[in-house]
C-alpha cells in the first residue's frame, strides 16, 4: 500500500464478513491505526529542474529557430507526469508570470528518480519565430510543480538571449566598410608607385 501524496493524518483498519451463525458480529472491524503523512517521513522527493538552449543565437528579423528544453528529476523520487510551457522574455529572468509571452506548451511523462550517475531526465523542444524588430529577446521555459516536489524554486530556466538584426548585421556593415577602406588604400599605392613611370617619355631606339 503506498501513502497519500497529500499530507495530513489517515487512519486504517480492516473488516471481516460475517460467517453463519456468528456469536458476535460487532468486534469484525479492527480499530483504526493513525498514519501521519508529511514531507519529513517521505521516502523521497522529486526535483524538477530545466536547461534551455536555442539552434540560433544570433537571427535576421521573422528567422526561425529551435528553442530546446532539458528537463531533469535531480530528486529522489519519481515525477508524476505534468507540463512544461515555453516563454519568450525581455530579460534573462523566465519566470512565467505576465511579463512572459507564452509560446506554447508540452506535456511532460513522469521521470525517473537520478540514481547516482544516472540523471532521469526529458528532452523537449518547441520550433520559434524570431520577432521583426530587432533587439534582444530571451527564451526559456517553466514546468508545473508536481506532488511532494521539494524545491519548485528552480522550476523555470535561465532566458537564452537571441539577438536579431541590430548586432550582428551591423557588425558585418562595420567589416563591409574596413575592407572596402582598405582596398582603396591598396589600389591608390599601386597607382602612386606606377605613376612616373607612365608619365616618363618613351626611350629614343636608335
Amino acid at each position: 500500500m503506498k501513502a497519500s501524496s497529500t499530507e495530513g493524518a489517515y487512519h486504517y483498519g480492516a473488516c471481516v464478513d460475517l460467517v453463519g451463525r456468528e456469536s458476535n458480529a460487532n468486534n469484525n472491524c479492527s480499530e483504526a491505526v493513525r498514519v501521519n503523512v508529511s514531507r519529513n517521513n517521505r521516502a523521497g522527493d522529486p526535483d524538477l529542474a530545466l536547461d534551455a538552449s536555442v539552434s540560433e543565437s544570433q537571427l535576421a528579423p521573422g528567422g526561425a529557430f529551435i528553442l530546446h528544453v532539458q528537463v531533469r528529476n535531480q530528486g529522489d523520487e519519481a515525477s508524476e507526469p505534468t507540463r512544461l510551457r515555453y516563454y519568450r522574455s525581455a530579460n534573462a529572468a523566465i519566470s512565467g508570470d505576465g511579463d512572459d509571452l507564452a509560446l506554447g506548451a508540452d506535456l511532460v511523462d513522469g521521470i525517473p528518480k537520478s540514481d547516482g550517475d544516472e540523471v532521469g531526465m526529458a528532452l523537449h523542444s518547441l520550433s520559434a519565430i524570431a520577432p521583426n524588430a530587432p533587439g534582444a529577446y530571451y527564451y526559456g521555459a517553466c514546468i508545473d510543480p508536481v506532488a511532494g516536489e521539494s524545491d519548485a524554486r528552480n522550476n523555470c530556466s535561465e532566458g537564452v538571449r537571441v539577438t536579431v538584426g541590430g548586432d550582428a548585421s551591423e557588425d558585418e556593415d562595420e567589416g563591409d566598410g574596413e575592407g572596402m577602406e582598405e582596398a582603396a588604400e591598396t589600389l591608390l599605392d599601386f597607382w602612386r608607385g606606377w605613376r612616373p613611370a607612365l608619365l616618363r617619355p618613351p626611350q629614343d631606339a636608335s
